[in-house]
């Protein structure tokens, strides 16, 4: 049963789909100019194995109203407050985090900050800092949109994502980049940019080599290459790494492989 779950007085709701015979929750959160409902695909055809949370980032979806306050460490208090709430108000035992490319970002350093809360993380297209090439990529990105050439951004970015297995997202491209032109200002997108390009990780994550921990990267991610996963694998050795064939940045591309992994972790 799906249900809302208002975990804060700031953010807006969170929402539940709930398995009452389960004590594991997995709460996923979703990377740049997504939103929550970018999981449903993913969560609907398995949400009776165990208990699924979704929200939407500050300055996205039902939180983009307060696009001024978007930091990274804005992005991890939300996610804190969420976690708290499902261990004292749901009595959840098991915490999972997964999160997708910003999103495995900010799950991750939550996890540093709070490894008591966290009993296992699920990082999709995972990148801990902006290195030189990605840098001046993302630095361009931004000065398209500060000089108002928002379309000619999303559309080369929306370019980065087509590889091998994403023709059945290429056909809604242009409908997803005018839903996006429909929902971010100009001024939104800044904030949104800016933060993206000063994310950094700061703490260890090795001291997750104790708890189970997955690496799912597109074989030809363009936009944050799997050579991220591969240096957190050097850091988490028993993260077991999943590279997808063929598949790029896009969530849609990783679905099976997702709803395995899942699937697994339930299991252990």
């Amino acid at each position: 049963m799906k249900s809302d779950l208002p975990f804060s007085s700031l953010y807006s709701m969170a929402y539940m789909n709930r398995n009452v015979n389960k004590n594991c929750c997995f709460v996923f959160v979703h990377g740049f100019s997504e939103s929550g409902v970018c999981w449903d695909d993913i969560i609907n055809p398995i949400k009776d194995h165990a208990n699924f949370v979704t929200y939407d980032c500050v300055g996205h979806g039902n939180n983009a109203h307060l696009w001024e306050r978007v930091s990274f460490h804005t992005y991890v208090h939300q996610l804190g407050e969420l976690v708290s709430y499902l261990k004292e108000r749901e009595c959840f035992c098991n915490i999972i985090l997964v999160g997708h490319s910003q999103g495995a970002a900010i799950v991750s350093q939550y996890a540093i900050n709070s490894a008591k809360n966290v009993d296992g993380l699920i990082l999709i297209s995972p990148f801990f800092y902006i290195g030189a090439p990605l840098k001046a990529l993302w630095t361009n990105f931004l000065q398209l949109v500060e000089q108002g050439e928002i379309r000619r951004f999303w559309d080369v970015n929306s370019s980065l994502l087509l590889g091998p297995k994403s023709e059945s997202w290429a056909q809604y491209r242009e409908d997803s980049i005018q839903q996006r032109l429909n929902f971010f200002t100009k001024e939104q997108l800044t904030v949104l940019i800016k933060t993206l390009l000063s994310l950094q990780i700061t703490g260890e994550i090795s001291t997750f080599n104790h708890k189970p921990m997955y690496l799912i990267h597109g074989q030809y991610d363009l936009m944050f290459p799997n050579y991220y996963s591969k240096e957190i694998q050097k850091q988490v050795p028993v993260a077991k790494y999943i590279e997808v064939d063929g598949a790029n940045h896009l969530l849609i591309e990783c679905e099976s492989e997702i709803r395995q992994v899942l699937l697994d972790v339930v299991n252990l």
